[in-house]
């Protein structure tokens, strides 16, 4: 599953956060939406491996300088802790396997920028009743992608994107996305809904430049997957 990853400014410090579907967080964020002041926005990828996004997520922390950076540095940031990620997960060794040769997050060049279109408007009160309903019914629950998008479909008015609903129920605090895992011989990434028991973490401590990377869980090798939970 891919979902984009981006940065975002409010009050006194940077939040790194996750997206099913960036054009929602463009209007949450930089068309008042969430009726905070937003200083500053950037978008780092638009289709990011789930098992990447939500280890980045977890591990970041703010670096001296952010402020002051340009798209080179954001570029540069984001392909050092993506090969961070890939020490700790053992991912550069999986890579070596298939490709013959590491293929480092810098060789893989993800241009940092640019700004996504906005979520329609005329669709943004449907998209608002569309999470509500996401929500409710999805309320006690853990459910895998495909088993809340067949649930939704036996609604009478079912969403047409439950992608764009389930990021805007978890912007207004009603979804969570944690991971799920499964087992080895897949390595697949899913999408999990459920329902949240705390506020998605959008800053944790990850790795300093220099310090030892942060270790992943030792089941990682069971693979991440995403997991939207009703609060």
């Amino acid at each position: 599953m891919k979902v984009a990853l981006y940065m975002c400014r409010v009050g006194e410090g940077w939040n790194m956060m996750l997206s099913l579907d960036i054009r929602v967080d463009v209007v949450w964020w930089l068309e008042e939406g969430s009726g905070r002041h937003v200083l500053r926005w950037l978008l780092l990828d638009t289709a990011l491996p789930l098992s990447q996004a939500s280890w980045l997520v977890e591990h970041f922390e703010m670096e001296r300088g952010m402020d002051q950076w340009g798209q080179h540095e954001w570029q540069s940031y984001l392909a050092r802790k993506l090969d961070v990620y890939e020490l700790a997960s053992g991912e550069t060794e999986a890579r070596k396997g298939i490709a013959g040769k590491a293929g480092s997050a810098a060789a893989r060049g993800a241009l940092v920028g640019g700004m996504p279109e906005p979520y329609p408007a005329v669709q943004w009160a449907q998209l608002e009743r569309d999470a509500a309903l996401l929500a409710e019914r999805i309320s006690g629950r853990q459910l895998l992608a495909a088993e809340a998008e067949a649930l939704l479909a036996d609604t009478a008015q079912p969403p047409e994107d439950w992608r764009a609903a389930a990021q805007l129920a978890r912007l207004h605090g009603r979804l969570s996305i944690t991971a799920a895992l499964e087992g080895p011989a897949t390595r697949r990434r899913h999408a999990w809904l459920g329902r949240a028991r705390a506020r998605p973490a959008a800053t944790v401590v990850a790795a300093k430049p220099g310090s030892a990377c942060p270790a992943l869980p030792a089941d990682w090798r069971r693979a991440p997957t995403a997991r939207l939970a009703s609060r």
